[in-house]
């Protein structure tokens, strides 16, 4: 379950207190209705302030940056100049989203940290191959992938295996492994209650049979269960490849 929130929240006004208080209301009745579900949070984009400026303070500012005044862009007939500000309000509600992601059990993707963090949105829009649109908010079709494969690898990278990391795959199928043959040992377990029930009260032929055979399958399972136990653990302690 993917839930994704926040660009518009960042350019409202109302007090993070209470942006929190709503956030919590909406992601309680979602965990509500899939309390088993694996889930990641997602939150807004980078989407810094526009501010409208004269020719001379947009002047002013480049020479503040140390902008050459010959690099300078001349400006557009009929457009105003613009410059941008880092949105306080994104880092809030980014910390309010995480701490409820963290609450409710689910992960956490910082979608404004992928772009590059504050005010990368303008190197998004002014890309060679522009990956934002020219409003500062929303992205391009070709941004929208480029996001999508970031959030992937962020996603799955733990079980994509690089060079010197593929340990860490095979710790994972081991483990997961032992798992799976945990659960046939406790199915096996499971039946011996009943079966001393029934030799308690008396001699039984089938009963002794059946409880032969399961011991034979428990001490086979058992050892298949602490053989891969073992493994997963020299996987992680060694790190062999």
């Amino acid at each position: 379950m993917v839930l994704a929130y926040g660009t518009n929240d960042i350019g409202d006004d109302e007090p993070p207190e209470e942006y929190a208080r709503k956030l919590d209301v909406v992601i309680n009745r979602v965990r509500t209705a899939v309390p088993q579900a694996s889930c990641v949070f997602i939150g807004p984009s980078d989407r810094p302030v526009k501010v409208e400026v004269s020719e001379d303070e947009y002047r002013q500012a480049m020479a503040a940056a140390h902008v050459p005044p010959d690099q300078v862009p001349e400006p557009s007939r009929g457009k105003k100049r613009l410059l941008f500000q880092r949105r306080p309000r994104q880092q809030a509600i980014i910390d309010v989203q995480r701490r409820t992601a963290w609450r409710y059990g689910c992960g956490y993707w910082n979608w404004a940290n992928a772009m590059g963090g504050d005010l990368s949105m303008l190197s998004w829009v002014h890309a060679d191959e522009a990956l934002a649109q020219p409003d500062y908010v929303h992205m391009t079709k070709l941004g929208y992938e480029r996001i999508a494969g970031l959030f992937w690898d962020a996603l799955m990278g733990p079980f994509e295996a690089g060079e010197g990391q593929q340990w860490y795959s095979a710790k994972v199928i081991v483990f997961g492994l032992s798992m799976i043959v945990g659960l046939v040992l406790r199915f096996y377990l499971h039946e011996w209650p009943g079966i001393f029930a029934r030799l308690a009260k008396g001699p039984s032929a089938e009963a002794e049979a059946r409880l032969a055979e399961l011991i034979r399958k428990a001490r086979v399972t058992a050892v298949v269960y602490w053989i891969t136990i073992g493994l997963a653990g020299f996987l992680g302690a060694t790190k062999p490849f």
